[in-house]
């Protein structure tokens, strides 16, 4: 049975469960609605219609009922009597002015004037009483009655007539204040126990009765059996209200765990790119039990489990190494803990708000690799952040997708044994860059998607570095690049994807430059200082506006990949077919007529693009390049038909049969 805590607790979860309330709240609801409504129309009923009118005695009248001891002063105040405009016939209530003051102060009447006004208002009044005329006439301006009828609505109406609106308005909040208060404070209400009594009718069902019994009593596996034949969810979420928390959740894991069993799990388990064995879990309640018997498991992956719970069993799984968290707040127990930060070595976390990283992240001292993907600026608590990195004293690689506006401070706690930081924007502007220079270690940088306009100058004190990513930017210009000579290991420089109109002669300084990448900016032409970088073995300008390939190409004598497809070149120099150690040549998409026969001096080339050109037949020279095979050669089928049958027949031999003839 429930205990009033539990009850209590509805409260807190949905407020579909305010269909416990009880008649007499729900009663008490359309009351507090019918009582405000009858406060407000009352209230504007009072302000916008005057509803009392008091009316002057007169003389003649009180002359008829007074006493003859009394002689009438002219001097005395008349009194007034207060009527209302709706019901004129009734008793008038006379309301002395003795103690009032004047009401012409500024004007004050005379005796003569006085007793003139009293005849003729006697006489006025036999008159209109002969001609039956309607309504009364009073001897007072406009101003003095509109004065003496405030003074008679103080005076005359009783004070709860005035204030009902009030009261009424009054009473309705108190109602509706505490309308909810047994809801909330359930202990003080003492028809709980008959709710408890009707909720009892809801246990009737098989497989409601056997949960709570199955969280009280024993834990056999039996009884667990039946449990989950008869648990549907549509029964849980239609009377989930009924049931305890803690019944709903055993309920859950009881059908999860039968659901996924040992052999499902097994099936699910595939290699990735990597070649390890990887298991992927999605959208489920929890986390099943027999993933932790999975002892020979590589790389786990939980994405959209909120539930997910990760128990001391876990410290079977010898072999993992990898483990991914994709909206998935995941809880460990301590023991599971130790297990993870002693060999977890590389840790995927995808979450919406930095809040959602949970804290144990920040604790695995043995971690290799953090990859974090997702919003790391707060916009409801600019106070939150990433918390201190400096547990992870072993952490080499961190890679962070999000929107920052500036690197991280706390990122330079793991910067004397970090060697590659990879951060990628989603177009937001980054502009701080001066933690950058504390990374006096790190060999790799991305600085991908984030809006930069120059190459960062704190990049020019990262002695270690050397291999460079300015990926999808907004760089114009590389006059800075002459600062690259400082950096003597550096041998990789990515400048793809940027607004890069020409190349400054200053790039010859950078001599130790292996690879260089140039792709999908705005060249028009390549300068010869590029030709004189000697230790260049990869050339990527693709994707520009580049007409022609200067003969200086020839130098590269080290030059193994060479790719300038989507240009508009029309001729391949002769010295092109100097670089001996090509392996790879893209010349697809420009405006080639004809391939020279010397290309049959790229002995070692084993992939040629040329679809997109302008040619009209295949040099059979091709046949002597003796590792290039049709897999590698992209062109149209009509041209690969030019050639020569011999040479087709080469080109479709088996690589593993060359390479066994020693060739």
């Amino acid at each position: 049975m429930f205990t009033l805590a539990e009850v209590a607790s509805l409260n807190d979860i949905q407020p579909t469960y305010r269909i416990l309330k009880p008649w007499w709240d729900v009663f008490m609801d359309y009351l507090a609605v019918v009582m405000l409504m009858v406060a407000i129309f009352a209230g504007t009923m009072q302000l916008t219609k005057d509803q009392v009118v008091c009316l002057p005695i007169l003389q003649s009248a009180v002359n008829s009922e007074a006493q003859p001891g009394i002689s009438g002063n002219a001097d005395d105040t008349p009194g007034f009597e207060a009527t209302t405009g709706q019901d004129k016939g009734t008793a008038m209530r006379t309301v002395s002015f003795e103690n009032a003051p004047a009401i012409t102060p500024e004007i004050p009447l005379s005796r003569a004037t006085y007793s003139q006004l009293q005849s003729t208002v006697s006489n006025q009044e036999l008159k209109n009483e002969k001609q039956d005329s309607l309504g009364r006439k009073t001897n007072l301006d406009y101003q003095q009655y509109v004065f003496i009828n405030q003074m008679c609505y103080h005076l005359a109406l009783p004070w709860y007539s005035k204030y009902f609106p009030y009261l009424a308005l009054i009473h309705t909040i108190i109602l509706m204040v505490s309308s909810n208060f047994w809801f909330k404070y359930p202990k003080t209400c003492s028809k709980i126990e008959h709710f408890v009594s009707i909720l009892g009718k809801c246990f009737e069902s098989p497989w409601t009765t056997k949960a709570l019994s199955e969280t009280a009593c024993e834990d056999s596996e039996e009884n667990k059996q039946r449990l989950t034949d008869q648990y549907d969810q549509l029964y849980s979420k239609r009377f989930g209200v009924f049931l305890s928390e803690v019944s709903e959740n055993k309920l859950r894991e009881i059908s999860l765990n039968h659901e996924w069993t040992f052999e499902k799990l097994r099936q699910h388990v595939s290699r990735n790119a990597q070649d390890k064995q990887e298991l992927h879990l999605f959208m489920l309640s929890g986390v099943p039990d027999a993933v932790f018997d999975l002892t020979d498991l590589d790389v786990l992956r939980l994405e959209l489990i909120p539930e997910a719970k990760i128990p001391a069993k876990i410290s079977q799984m010898t072999n993992l190494q990898e483990l991914h968290l994709c909206h998935c707040p995941a809880k460990v127990e301590q023991t599971a803990f130790s297990f993870l930060r002693d060999n977890l070595r590389c840790l995927h976390v995808k979450f919406t708000d930095v809040a959602e990283i949970p804290t144990w992240v920040y604790l695995l001292k043995n971690l290799r690799e953090l990859y974090l993907i997702g919003n790391l600026n707060s916009e409801n608590n600019k106070m939150i952040g990433l918390e201190s990195l400096r547990e992870l004293r072993h952490l080499k690689i961190l890679h962070v997708k999000s929107n920052l506006t500036k690197v991280p401070s706390n990122i330079t706690d793991v910067a004397p044994h970090l060697t590659k930081l990879v951060i990628h924007n989603d177009g937001t502007k980054l502009v701080v860059l001066n933690c950058l220079k504390k990374m006096m270690n790190v060999a790799e940088l991305e600085l991908q998607n984030c809006e930069l306009e120059r190459i960062p100058h704190a990049i020019f004190s990262l002695t270690n570095l050397q291999d460079l990513d300015l990926k999808s930017n907004s760089i114009r210009t590389i006059e800075e690049v002459i600062s690259f000579q400082h950096l003597k290991r550096l041998t990789c420089l990515k400048l793809w994807h940027n607004k890069i109109v020409n190349i400054p002669p200053s790039i010859s300084h950078v001599k130790n430059l292996e690879s260089l990448y140039l792709s999908n900016n705005k060249l028009e032409s390549l300068p010869t200082a590029v030709f004189s970088l000697q230790k260049l073995r990869c050339l990527d300008v693709s994707y520009n506006s580049i007409a022609e390939i200067p003969v200086e190409i020839g130098l590269l004598q080290n030059l193994q990949h060479l790719h300038i497809t989507g240009n508009k070149v029309d001729i391949l120099p002769k010295q092109l077919f100097k670089c001996v150690k090509l392996r790879t040549l893209s010349l697809g998409q420009n405006c080639i007529t004809s391939i020279p026969d010397k290309i049959g001096q790229l002995v070692q080339l084993t992939h040629l693009e040329l679809k997109g050109n302008c040619l009209d037949r295949l040099p059979a020279m091709l046949g002597q390049c003796r590792l290039l095979r049709k897999s590698g050669l992209v062109v149209e089928d009509h041209l690969f038909d030019t050639l020569p049958s011999e040479v087709k027949d080469v080109l479709n031999q088996d690589t593993s049969i060359t390479f066994a003839n020693g060739i």
